[in-house]
């Protein structure tokens, strides 16, 4: 009983806060809407985008409404509104921070990749409002392109310079490639039921040497390697096998790339059983 009570006295509670979160203007007219905070979106532009207009009775949803319409356009990073009493009415005043114009995209540090190559894997671009989720998802593609070529040291940031009086801004993407890691040498352990040079045979990685002088680490290569090696032994009937790998270092920094496999127990026709 206690409990029922307590939640009737919290519902009742939450009903007259509503009542005197209502402001005294809701059925007023709107007699002007205005934008405040904008730098490089012009008021009418911003204007066009909402849904009050003067001459209308004051709506706290059609407000909510606009505010997240104003988000959805991607031009601002706070939008908030003021309401502003007249005698003759009420006057709406979106008051908005937007999001820095981009200016100019720069590369440093590039060698690998000409800084042109690089402006067509991003989505951030001179002439838009800066999105810093896009712009992350931008650093991870430069990332995982160089990943590709063989380069698994690469550090990727990025810098802005903003002018605070134009909101204008230059972003500078900061790449640190690093060297490619040659591989000395693959071992591979846990090997019974094939012999080793079958094994190596189904992977792509190779060790340095005079047939293949380059010998570059490349993640996705080796992961998509470890697959193939996995799909190897379970077409041989080996259905419970896991490969694995570690790394180890030369002191010339060179990497020496161990695969491990566990081959358990393989699996011939009359051994499954069907429930």
């Amino acid at each position: 009983m206690k409990v029922k009570i307590f939640i009737i006295f919290l519902f009742l509670s939450a009903l007259f806060l509503n009542a005197q979160e209502i402001p005294q203007y809701q059925k007023k007219t709107v007699i002007d809407v205005r934008v405040v905070g904008n730098k490089n979106v012009s008021s009418a532009s911003i204007i066009a985008k909402v849904k009050v207009r003067p001459g209308q009775i004051f709506s706290q949803q059609l407000i909510d409404e606009d505010i997240k319409r104003l988000y959805g356009t991607g031009f601002f990073t706070d939008v908030a509104v003021d309401v502003e009493q007249k005698p003759e009415g009420v006057i709406v005043i979106f008051n908005v921070k937007e999001a820095p114009y981009v200016e100019e995209v720069v590369f440093e540090g590039n060698r690998v990749f000409r800084s042109e190559k690089l402006a067509q894997w991003i989505e951030t671009k001179a002439g838009q409002f800066l999105d810093k989720w896009q712009l992350k998802t931008d650093i991870e593609e430069i990332r995982r392109r160089y990943l590709e070529k063989g380069y698994a040291q690469v550090a990727v940031d990025y810098k802005l310079d903003v002018d605070n009086k134009t909101n204008r801004a230059k972003v500078k993407i900061i790449i640190n490639e690093g060297g490619r890691i040659k591989i000395s040498r693959i071992d591979i352990q846990g090997v019974k039921a094939f012999k080793k040079k079958q094994v190596l045979k189904l992977m792509k990685t190779r060790a340095r040497n005079w047939f293949f002088w380059r010998g570059v680490y490349k993640q996705e290569v080796l992961k998509e390697d470890l697959e193939k090696i996995e799909d190897f032994y379970k077409r041989h009937g080996y259905l419970d096998v896991k490969v694995d790998y570690d790394k180890k270092y030369t002191p010339r920094g060179d990497m020496i790339i161990v695969i491990k496999i566990d081959e358990g127990k393989q699996y011939r026709v009359g051994d499954i059983t069907i429930e």
